[in-house]
């Protein structure tokens, strides 16, 4: 049984994490891989809307770390410089906001950001603190928290849920409740620790989602995924993945170059009504895509692959209500070998056959085009 120390105002108290299986989800990685069944993005009623975006002069997107959408925009965290973009649900760049600095609404590191419409709410989670800004990207505070903890969702009592991607593998804290006034409520302790030598081939997309009015929570590099109680402070087991590991997680990463063959880790995961989406890392170099089924526990191998010739395939990364989100990188195109044709080419020529406008300007500076399954 696991402590979650909660703080509230000056008083200090110990409520348990609960961690039981008893009786819950937990499932097999070898079942699961072995399904012969696949399910596409029709079986599982979404249809995927393509956006190009506005490449201008000011709107020069970066390495997409996070994206995500209201009813009339888009917006697009951008790393290398850190900048959020804009943009309309056409494409249209419309504003960009770039505040590198560490006064009142300038941020540092920005990986993170997520959107309350019905507040009028963008926020943006930096190295050393939290930004509110309206939906029109205009400031209005600053809110102080506990450095790196720059990966955070909004919580239904306005609270700010945080956590701490894990670099070194010496963190002491893994999970912080705040108030938008910076006043610390809860903390919960981490009890992954290793030595690493390179935690950088991993890419993590996110560490929560919000389906519902559930706040889901997944600690990287584990594999039991959480439902977050803001009432209690608890984390609730809701389900977990056996992956039947020879050599452990903290052993594979002190020593990735002999380690890590047949090393499986859990890269994102969503929910929807009907499915579980798990996307999994397959010895560093690979990943696939699978799908469980929370009526009966089936799986199927996800066959979202949508270009005929160009293996284009659908890997969605960010959930925006009942939407999901990828993106694909123009500027990373390459040939294809049974005819030579840039790929770039040809993925402007489907893009055209979808209905976008000006896919013949597409070239290796162009923004990425935003793909969502709704």
């Amino acid at each position: 049984m696991k402590r979650f120390t909660a703080i509230v105002i000056c008083t200090l108290s110990i409520i348990s994490c609960s961690e039981d299986k008893t009786g819950k989800r937990a499932f097999v990685y070898d079942e699961i891989q072995s399904t012969k069944k696949t399910i596409t993005l029709d079986q599982i009623g979404k249809t995927l809307k393509f956006i190009p975006l506005e490449t201008t002069q000011e709107a020069q997107v970066g390495l997409i770390s996070c994206i995500s959408q209201t009813k009339e925009r888009i917006y697009v965290v951008s790393a290398n410089p850190d900048n959020v973009f804009m943009f309309s649900k056409e494409g249209k760049f419309i504003k960009k906001i770039s505040n590198c600095g560490r006064g009142p609404g300038e941020f540092f590191s920005v990986r993170q950001l997520y959107i309350d419409e019905n507040k009028n709410l963008l926020v943006l989670f930096d190295l050393f603190k939290i930004m509110l800004f309206d939906l029109d990207g205009n400031h209005i505070k600053d809110i102080p928290h506990i450095p790196c903890f720059n990966n955070g969702i909004l919580l239904e009592n306005k609270n700010l849920l945080l956590c701490r991607q894990t670099v070194q593998g010496t963190e002491k804290l893994r999970l912080a409740e705040i108030s938008q006034e910076g006043d610390t409520l809860a903390t919960d302790n981490n009890n992954f620790f290793f030595n690493s030598e390179n935690l950088m081939v991993f890419p993590v997309y996110k560490s929560f989602i919000k389906y519902g009015k559930d706040v889901i929570y997944q600690q990287q590099f584990q594999d039991t995924i959480y439902t977050y109680n803001p009432r209690t402070h608890e984390l609730d087991y809701r389900y977990s993945f056996d992956f039947d590991r020879k050599v452990s997680i903290q052993e594979a990463f002190s020593d990735l170059k002999s380690k890590f063959e047949n090393l499986v880790i859990i890269s994102n995961y969503l929910e929807d009504k009907n499915y579980i989406y798990i996307d999994l890392y397959i010895n560093t170099a690979s990943h696939e895509m699978y799908i469980i089924s929370k009526q009966d526990g089936s799986c199927y191998k996800a066959d979202f692959c949508y270009t005929e010739g160009l293996n284009i395939t659908f890997y969605p990364k960010w959930e925006s209500g009942d939407a999901f989100i990828d993106f694909v990188d123009i500027s990373n195109m390459n040939y294809t070998e049974k005819n030579q044709d840039s790929t770039r080419t040809a993925f402007a020529r489907f893009l055209a056959s979808k209905g976008c406008k000006n896919t013949e300007s597409l070239d290796e500076c162009s923004n990425p085009v935003i793909v969502i399954a709704e």
